[in-house]
């Protein structure tokens, strides 16, 4: 019995460790309070007071900032600019430089002329960039949507494709083409509704259309 409640605390042991390690304040703290609680377990377990005590304090405080979290409203605005009219975007794409490669391994800095930005605030932190090109009327190639590591929630590209919708309720049907290089890229167009048109060399194309 000793031997398995040696290797709880391990895991648990593992669990926080790996929380550390995440860039993403939610799963830090997901993370972190799954960790502690096992420590509670094993603290119970093993009878130290001091181990199981202090890990149900930290239980408690993960858990009060996730609610906290949740029940926050932020603040969302949208700069857009033809890129070479903003020096923040050339200085943005070339500070995440190496982390856009690691979804959009096809994007080149030196390519971007004639591309137009729509730079996402959040609490006024620069959070997303979104790239973008018209390829007809009512119609928009997505060259690049890239998210900041520390808000890779999901809650940046709600906000900016509801905000599309809404500018351009009375405009008609749009369409919006992307062209996913990885598997999370692709995956995190089927999340947003895009769907699936057909494969080209080295990617896989999605549409997504907005409007009446």
């Amino acid at each position: 019995m000793q031997y398995y409640i040696e290797i709880f605390g391990t895991m648990a042991s593992v669990i926080v460790a790996i929380s550390l390690m995440m860039r993403n304040i939610k799963w830090l703290r997901i993370l972190n309070g799954i960790g502690s609680a096992a420590f509670v377990i094993y603290g119970i377990f093993i009878g130290a007071l001091p181990v199981w005590l202090l890990n149900a304090f930290i239980v408690i405080i993960n858990i009060y900032y996730l609610v906290k979290m949740r029940l926050t409203r932020d603040r969302f605005d949208i700069i857009e600019r033809p890129i070479h009219e903003s020096p923040y975007i050339d200085l943005f794409l070339k500070f995440y430089k190496n982390d856009i490669e690691l979804f959009f391994p096809q994007f080149k800095l030196d390519d971007v002329d004639g591309l137009h930005a729509d730079l996402i605030l959040r609490d006024m932190n620069p959070v997303s960039l979104i790239l973008y090109k018209t390829i007809k009327e009512h119609e928009t190639e997505i060259v690049l949507d890239y998210a900041v590591p520390n808000y890779r929630d999901f809650k940046n590209a709600q906000y900016y494709f509801n905000a599309i919708r809404k500018r351009i309720a009375s405009e008609g049907t749009h369409v919006f083409v992307a062209r996913a290089y990885t598997k999370p890229h692709a995956k995190y167009l089927k999340k947003l509704g895009f769907l699936y048109d057909k494969t080209e060399a080295g990617c896989d194309v999605y549409r997504l259309t907005v409007g009446n």
